[in-house]
């Protein structure tokens, strides 16, 4: 068996809101075996809510399952299920009145190119908390720096070295790591809470 696509999904739980959920998806390192690679790369995904939860209103709780799937890259069929210790829950902290469909997004870019684009990802942060926007109605210099220091913490290496995150196109089956990030300085409208 090939090492395939590791997918964790992290459920939201916001005051107003129907529940939702985060796909975030991963890479086994060479020489690395795949529970030790879930496990890695469940706490790098609670990582990144929790750097966020000062920023995300509604007392939103993202909960975190116990299990890691493996997905073939090409074809997406399930390859294993790795079982982990569940990560803790994160409440988010922000206060005071707030916009429901509106916040902030993170672009994930790769270095691979499909169908004649870069290939890259998105994870929606929605809603933000009072205070997160500026005079002109975008981001704050604060906000902006807050969600590039989370961004740079989960992309990094540095303290989960046994997993890596990467960008996986289902329709072109291919993946590749995440390279670097970008938050657009604009609010970003959710239509679905799947996205």
């Amino acid at each position: 068996m090939t090492v395939g696509v590791l997918e964790y999904r992290i459920g939201w739980n916001a005051a107003g809101t129907n529940p939702g959920v985060t796909v975030m998806h991963g890479r086994i390192p060479a020489a690395i075996a795949g529970q030790v690679a879930s496990q890695s790369f469940a706490d790098r995904c609670q990582k990144l809510m929790d750097d966020v939860k000062t920023l995300v209103a509604g007392a939103t709780v993202w909960s975190f399952p116990g299990e890691v799937t493996e997905l073939n890259t090409v074809s997406g069929d399930l390859e294993a299920v790795h079982v982990i210790t569940p990560p803790a829950n994160v409440t988010s902290t922000a206060a005071g009145n707030y916009s429901a469909p509106s916040g902030a997004r993170i672009e994930w870019r790769t270095d691979a190119i499909v169908a004649g684009r870069r290939l890259r990802g998105r994870t929606f942060f929605v809603p933000l908390g009072a205070g997160v926007y500026d005079a002109t109605g975008t981001l704050s210099t604060t906000t902006l720096t807050a969600l590039t220091t989370a961004a740079n913490n989960f992309k990094s290496n540095s303290v989960f070295g046994a997993s890596q995150g990467s960008v996986w196109s289902r329709t072109h089956g291919i993946q590749a790591d995440i390279t670097s990030a970008f938050i657009p300085d604009e609010a970003s409208v959710l239509r679905s809470r799947r996205e």
